[in-house]
């Protein structure tokens, strides 16, 4: 393997020690705390979606297809945007910040660190070929790239409610929202 480049294997390896977490700790679903950011925010101002519903139409529809596909849950990290992860002097790669860890869809990994990049289309699948390995399938780069999608959209809310709350989001609201809708129709075409 490459130098900086890590592997779905190398992240998770004994990945079977932390499936006691599961009993511990929520499943962490980017899609229903989008929904319910949004019942906040609707509370604010009951209008301010009504321009989105086709975009949240298009996420909910990838979201329906990934919980069908077959790919299974498994621990998560939760929180893979690029200030943690960190490269040793040995070249070797860890990821740090466990805090939002919990047992989940694989594809919040992935779409996290795909959105923090703002990889494109051929970047991102690039990516996935890269970290699935032998997993790899037009099953599971649908799968993943729909992540990419779902995450882009939690984020885009997320911006939209921090923005409710006095808070300047800056270009990053727009980003995510434009990486929602640029993902969701190229998976939806």
């Amino acid at each position: 393997m490459a130098q900086n480049k890590v592997t779905k294997e190398e992240l998770w390896k004994g990945e079977e020690t932390y499936l006691w977490f599961a009993d511990l700790y929520p499943v962490c679903d980017d899609w229903e705390d989008a929904l319910d950011m949004e019942k906040l925010l609707e509370k604010k101002d009951p209008v301010c979606f009504v321009q989105y519903e086709g975009l949240k139409n298009n996420i909910g529809q990838l979201y329906k297809m990934t919980l069908a596909d077959g790919v299974e849950k498994c621990f998560c990290h939760g929180d893979t945007y690029k200030p943690n992860w960190m490269i040793r002097p040995d070249g070797s790669v860890i990821l740090i910040d466990w805090e939002y860890s919990g047992y989940s869809d694989p594809g919040i990994d992935v779409g996290y660190y795909v959105v923090d990049a703002m990889y494109d289309f051929d970047k991102a699948e690039e990516f996935i070929k890269e970290y699935l390995q032998e997993d790899y399938n037009e099953t599971t780069r649908f799968h993943y790239m729909a992540y990419v999608a779902i995450i882009a959209y939690y984020w885009f809310v997320w911006a939209m409610y921090r923005e409710s709350c006095g808070a300047d989001m800056g270009e990053a609201l727009e980003n995510w929202r434009d990486m929602a809708v640029k993902y969701a129709e190229y998976l939806l075409k």
